[in-house]
C-alpha cells in the first residue's frame, strides 16, 4: 500500500479543525459562565424562627401574562416540604377571596398578607415578583422572592437572581430559570431555618397533690 504524506492542504485543513474545535471549547465555556445565576441575596443570618409550622406562599406579581408561569414554577421547586407545611398560592389565593380583599395584578398589602396567614395558621409567608427585561432581540427575567416572619413582619431572606442567559431566548425560558436560580437560595435558607426553628412548648405548672405526694414518699 503507497503511504499518502501529509502535503500542505493536509495541513492547512488540520489547522483549520484545530481553531474550530478551540473556538467551540471557548463558546461553551462562555455559554456556561453566561447561565451562571446572576443577582443577591439578602439574609438575616443570626434569624431564629419561632414555632415555624406553615409556610404560606402568595401568587407572584409583576410582568402580566408570566405571573402564573412563575408562581406554578416556584412551587414546584419547594424542597422544604420535609421541614414545613408548604401553603400553594391557589390556597392562600381561595382564602384572599374569602376574606373580600382587594387583590388587582396579584398585588396584597402586607396588612392583608398577614390576615391571610393567620387566617391559614401560617407562621411565615412567601411573596415573588417576576419582571421581563427586553435587551435588544433577547431577553431576560429578575425574579425577586422574600419570607416574611408574621409575627415580626420583618423580611428574613430576598432572593433577586436572573436567568443568566446570554444568547436569545424565549421570555418563558428564562422565567423558568430565573425561578428556578431563586428557588434554590429559598431552599437553602429554609432547610437552615428549619435547624434552628424554636417550637414553642406549653409549660405545664406542677401539681400541687403530686408535689406533696413526692414530699410525703421522700419523708417515709
Amino acid at each position: 500500500m503507497r503511504t499518502i504524506k501529509p502535503g500542505p492542504d493536509n495541513l492547512i485543513r488540520n489547522k483549520i479543525r484545530k481553531i474550530f474545535s478551540l473556538a467551540a471549547i471557548f463558546l461553551l465555556i462562555v455559554f456556561v459562565i453566561s447561565c451562571a445565576q446572576k443577582g443577591h441575596v439578602h439574609k438575616g443570618s443570626s434569624f431564629t424562627p419561632e414555632g415555624w409550622k406553615k409556610i404560606v406562599v402568595f401568587p407572584f406579581t409583576g410582568a402580566r401574562g408570566f405571573t402564573y408561569l412563575a408562581t406554578e414554577a416556584f412551587t414546584f421547586h419547594i424542597k422544604a416540604r420535609e421541614h414545613f407545611e408548604i401553603i400553594e398560592p391557589k390556597t392562600s389565593y381561595a382564602t384572599i377571596n374569602t376574606l373580600d380583599i382587594q387583590f388587582e395584578d396579584n398585588v396584597i398589602t402586607m396588612e392583608d398578607a398577614k390576615q391571610v396567614a393567620e387566617r391559614l395558621n401560617a407562621q411565615a409567608l412567601i411573596m415573588g415578583n417576576i419582571a421581563i427585561l427586553n435587551k435588544g432581540r433577547s431577553f431576560d427575567a429578575v425574579t425577586t422572592v422574600k419570607v416574611i416572619d408574621v409575627n415580626t413582619g420583618k423580611t428574613v431572606i430576598e432572593s433577586i437572581r436572573s436567568s443568566g442567559l446570554k444568547v436569545k431566548n424565549s421570555e418563558e425560558q428564562c422565567v423558568i430559570i430565573s425561578v428556578a436560580n431563586t428557588s434554590v437560595d429559598i431552599n437553602e435558607f429554609l432547610v437552615e431555618a428549619a435547624g434552628r426553628n424554636i417550637t414553642a412548648k406549653e409549660v405545664k405548672p406542677a401539681d400541687k397533690n403530686t408535689k406533696v405526694n413526692r414530699d410525703l414518699k421522700q419523708l417515709k
